[in-house]
């Protein structure tokens, strides 16, 4: 090769992973990006050639857009054709013109994570049920229309990579470690040799293709099965490879922060090129010879082999800025031999090649070094922060600028990177694990399987932590065991069974291997940024003062550690830029936000942020925007409810005693909670006001403004689980199908519960104390109302949730008025059927015996 590759410039726009990108046919030179943000992109190079600018959005996706490609211009399609591939398992095409789909391909039974165009207008795609299926596209009466004419099976994990070669020949690359060559239908060859899943192909020529895995290694193949040449220089996993114009090369990147080129021959990387991000997806060569990387910080970079393309000076030291903090912050670092370090004094000589990356001690500390050959030193990439797993002071581990007891590597499934679970010993399991969940847009699936790894890998030293009380005295944590979990020590506890999913990681913990029982219940107050889904109000939140607790002794016994409830249910994820973007969307449709406003309501989006009257004007006047509008006012009032007092105090209490609003606030909250309307934008309100009201529990004012509004919420809740989970509605009320909504119904039940019981009971001022009996009685009667009509319909986590409410709400009952309300109601087929039904899951058994005893001994 003649020239290295440099850094050019950033593109910009997506609001999440980008995982593939795609060197445009279409005129001009373009890209065409896909994301995890739900969208794929166009983009078209700026007129000075400094940079790339967005043309064009392609919607429609419900889930993660994982891959596309595209066909240049045709007769029958003149702007072209771009097709994408999405974890809801459909296949979608579009007009370079078009927001929207103008076609979709249906039959794939999981995520379509892979896609090959060909000729004859023939479209194959790759999928994580296990499946490669060919596709033929064609000009319609009604528009494009698309038919599946090959399915090919004989893979036994999903197919990560689909490759049309020359002579009718397919290539496909899977999970199962194996690639295999396809004719007519039929498999005619299968390639071993990856140690690990195989992750993407690539066409050298008619006989020749490269394949990259898992295993870090890319391998050369000929079409008749030999392996030419196995490529080392990787460190982790490769996700993508690409070939440079003329043959001569290729480019690969994955999960070591590293975009390497690579000569045909060399037995290593002829360019190693830092990356600022954790996880390079994807790599293209594009038309101009440039080299793309999709990464997961949201962002593609491009990099040139053009001088005249190349990054200004100062824009080429913020790009280096940009990979010395990230690898700074990440916490990743890499278990490190001592034979591998090096004296400080290695940095006096010249580094072997560009990118070549060293480790020296300097004291105490582990620096990362890289030499740039351009500019013929060594550039510190800072500590390596996490090397040999070694804890930070005070026997911390370091993520992201914060401290925590454990930063676990959870992996969600086989064949993907390790996403960062921090924990502390002061959390609760639960609520970390949910915060995790939230974070990374997963499942509630694994809800119970990542508690569990939680629970599992801290028990000792769970048993040993003895938080501070509020009175300064130890309090026990709910969450005690045995079995401590030291991060880089014997993985035995971390086998277990992949889930097909791959956006999370292979290696160290799949969820499904522990059977365990999960426990939910108390501890302290937690930090509210090292865990901000958790808060317990503290004595100094008392509105009054109410006689003591009575003692233990005349309380039923406690025999789980699931109930009694303590600590409140909120949801505190947010995506700040993404509702940032629809208030400004959504303010041109509705009268405008001056640019004050929009300022104020972006300090309520900030748990730090410096909040004025005017801010929560401003609220209340976007909570008055039409129902097809009103998603980010919601998501606004969420927020401000769990991280401003005074702000949640104004909202519940009003300004002035004559003032309204606060009432039309909850009749508007439960009036979208019971909506018919089954659109996207009336189930994302429904499922926002639920967290709106979960989360006014969070100061001493929403709790007390919720127990007087408990004849507008309860019968809402009522009213919507009868609708929603008869079977005669079930069609055309299908949104309590939706988990995430079943589950803030519950945490808004389980956190009255919590309110009500005895725990809770100083929090309560006089007044609201006189409703509690009315509002226990109401809530027991709701309760059960969810669980008799959800029965096999409902979540499991969602009946959790309901059985923990139900516990917590009897357990204090000195007189079994609640317990004989219970069983007036069917308390008892209720949970038993719970029990029942599920069974399989340990910590729903376990809570429907002790509620057995507690109801009926």
């Amino acid at each position: 090769m003649d020239s290295r590759f440099h850094y050019a410039c950033t593109v910009y726009g997506h609001e999440a992973d980008v995982r593939d990108i795609f060197a445009s046919p279409l005129p001009s030179t373009q890209i065409i990006s896909a994301s995890r943000d739900k969208t794929a992109r166009l983009w078209a190079e700026d007129d000075d050639g400094s940079g790339y600018h967005q043309k064009h959005s392609f919607e429609g996706h419900t889930n993660f857009a994982s891959s596309v490609t595209a066909i240049g211009p045709s007769e029958d399609y003149p702007e072209g054709l771009i097709f994408t591939g999405s974890s809801d398992k459909i296949i979608r095409m579009y007009s370079p013109l078009s927001s929207q789909p103008i076609a979709e391909l249906k039959g794939h039974t999981d995520a379509v994570c892979a896609l090959g165009i060909g000729e004859f207008q023939m479209l194959v795609s790759g999928s994580w049920d296990k499946t490669a299926r060919v596709w033929i596209y064609k000009k319609g009466v009604a528009g494009v229309e698309g038919k599946q004419v090959l399915k090919l099976e004989g893979h036994t994990a999903a197919v990560w990579a689909v490759l049309l070669l020359q002579q009718g020949l397919l290539a496909t690359g899977s999970a199962d470690k194996t690639v295999k060559l396809w004719k007519a239908g039929k498999c005619v060859h299968t390639f071993s040799g990856h140690e690990d899943c195989v992750r993407a192909l690539a066409a050298l020529s008619a006989c020749q293709f490269l394949s990259c895995s898992n295993d870090a290694t890319v391998r050369r193949w000929t079409t008749t099965g030999e392996c030419l040449h196995v490529y080392y220089g990787h460190t982790n996993y490769v996700y993508s490879i690409s070939v440079l114009a003329g043959g001569a090369g290729f480019v690969s990147c994955g999960e070591d922060r590293t975009l390497k080129v690579w000569e045909l021959d060399s037995s290593e990387p002829a360019q190693d090129i830092a990356l600022p991000a954790q996880s390079a997806w994807s790599a293209a060569v594009l038309e101009n010879g440039d080299v793309a990387v999709a990464l997961s910080d949201s962002t593609m970079r491009i990099f040139t082999t053009k001088s005249n393309r190349a990054a200004s000076a100062a824009n080429v030291a913020a790009y280096e800025s940009e990979v010395t903090a990230n690898l700074a912050k990440s916490g990743e670092g890499q278990k490190i031999n001592e034979k591998d370090l090096q004296p400080i004094s290695a940095l006096e000589s010249p580094g072997a090649k560009d990118g070549q990356v060293i480790m020296v001690r300097d004291g105490t500390a582990i620096q990362a070094h890289q030499w740039s050959e351009s500019a013929a030193k060594w550039t510190n990439l800072g500590d390596v922060i996490g090397a040999n797993d070694k804890k930070a002071a005070g026997g911390k581990t370091e993520y992201q600028g914060v401290e925590y007891d454990y930063v676990f590597d959870v992996d969600i499934q086989e064949g993907a990177p390790a996403l960062k679970l921090p924990y502390n010993l002061s959390d609760d399991p639960w609520f970390a694990a949910q915060k995790f969940i939230d974070d990374n847009d997963l499942s509630q699936y694994f809800l119970e399987e990542i508690c569990t790894f939680i629970m599992d890998n801290t028990k000792d030293a769970r048993k040993n932590h003895q938080p501070a009380a509020a009175d300064g005295n130890t309090a026990d944590d709910p969450f005690t065991g045995k079995g401590r979990y030291v991060p880089g020590a014997d993985d035995s506890s971390a086998a277990g069974t992949s889930v097909e999913d791959p956006f999370t990681g292979g290696g160290r913990y799949v969820p499904g291997s522990g059977d365990n029982e999960i426990h939910l219940g108390g501890g302290v107050a937690s930090d509210p940024i090292m865990n901000p889904n958790r808060y317990i109000p503290s004595d100094t939140d008392a509105m009054d003062t109410a006689p003591p607790v009575k003692p233990q002794s005349v309380l039923r016994p406690a025999i789980t550690s699931y109930f009694p409830k303590e600590g409140y249910i909120t949801f505190a994820a947010v995506n700040a830029a993404g509702i940032q973007g629809k208030l400004t969307t959504f303010s041109e449709q509705c009268g405008g936000l001056s640019e004050s406003e929009m300022t104020s309501l972006k300090e309520l989006l900030r748990a730090d942020g410096d909040v004025t009257p005017s801010a929560i004007e401003t609220l209340w006047k976007i909570l008055q925007w039409p129902a097809d509008c009103l998603l980010p006012a919601l998501d606004v009032l969420r927020l401000t409810c769990l991280w401003h007092d005074f702000s949640c105090k104004q909202l519940c209490c009003g300004t002035t005693e004559s003032d309204d609003r606060p009432k039309k606030l909850v009749e508007m909250l439960c009036r979208h909670i019971v909506t018919n309307d089954n659109s996207k934008a009336a189930n994302a309100n429904r499922l926002l006001s639920l967290r709106a009201l979960c989360n006014m529990f969070a100061y001493a004012e929403g709790s007390a403004f919720l127990m007087a509004s408990y004849k507008d919420v309860f019968p809402a809740l009522s009213e919507g689980f009868n609708l929603g989970l008869s079977e005669s509605n079930a069609q055309s009320a299908p949104y309590y199908g939706n988990k995430n909504v079943q589950i803030a119904a519950a945490s808004l039940l389980l956190n009255y519960s919590v309110l009500l019981s005895a725990s809770s009971e100083v929090k309560l001022n006089s007044l609201i104390r006189e409703l509690s009996s009315a509002v226990r009685s109401s809530c027991v009667e709701v309760v059960i109302v969810h669980l008799v009509t959800g029965e096999s319909m409902s979540d499991s986590e969602a009946t959790f949730r309901y059985l923990v409410c139900l516990g917590t709400l009897i357990s204090d009952d000195r007189n079994d008025t609640w317990v004989k309300e219970a069983r007036a109601l069917g308390a008892e087929r209720v949970v038993e059927t719970a029990g029942a039904v599920y069974s399989h899951v340990p910590k729903i058994f376990e809570c429907t015996k002790s509620l057995s005893v507690m109801l009926f001994e």
